[in-house]
């Protein structure tokens, strides 16, 4: 209730924060991830918004062509039969960053294929910019209320999650992060005393 929202500053920041991210589309399906999960940092209402609005939306698939261009072109070869013996032309999953298609490889083996959507690094880097500038612009606008909202200023909270957002755009530092995992698991003594030696594969 918009009406009710306008003698409740914290309710109408908060709200309006969330229009913000819905009217900027797909990019900041992602932020609105961070700030839903965030609930030391962000006021109560803002992370009830948030995860309101994640409720509600859903990533567009990219269309099988673009992920067989993007396949070949990552992988250096002329066509995906070079490497898989079949590849889904349906994807298991699509979120706002990546996209999962399920595969064979040309040995037999079952395998996963996640694909950064084409472009999204380069539109996450300009939407993150515009919204610096606009917490920037409410920090000096409206210092009290930012204060009050949040633990730190507004731009300063928009650094801190720029980093971790872009670097999802990066799958090398996932496959890294796996790897380090891995052997830990491998290293673990409290796997061994626990016998779950073998019960996760990564």
């Amino acid at each position: 209730d918009w009406r009710g929202a306008m003698w409740a500053p914290r309710t109408l920041a908060s709200a309006m924060t969330g229009v913000l991210l819905d009217s900027l589309g797909a990019s900041f399906v992602k932020l609105s991830q961070v700030i839903a999960h965030s609930p030391m940092v962000a006021p109560a209402v803002l992370v009830r918004t948030c995860k309101s609005s994640l409720a509600q939306c859903s990533a567009p698939v990219v269309p099988y062509d673009e992920v067989e261009s993007l396949i070949c072109d990552q992988l250096q070869i002329e066509s995906v039969e070079e490497v898989f013996q079949s590849l889904e032309r349906a994807p298991l999953a699509s979120a706002s960053i990546a996209q999962v298609h399920g595969g064979t490889l040309r040995d037999g083996r079952r395998v996963v294929v996640k694909v950064v959507r084409p472009g999204v690094r380069e539109r996450l880097t300009v939407d993150l910019g515009v919204l610096w500038l606009l917490a920037r612009v409410a920090d000096v606008l409206m210092a009290p209320l930012i204060a009050e909202l949040l633990s730190s200023s507004a731009a300063a909270m928009v650094d801190e999650v720029r980093v971790p957002i872009l670097a999802e755009c990066d799958l090398t530092i996932e496959r890294a992060n796996m790897l380090r995992y891995r052997s830990w698991l491998r290293s673990s003594a409290a796997v061994r005393r626990a016998g779950l030696d073998g019960a996760v594969t990564v």
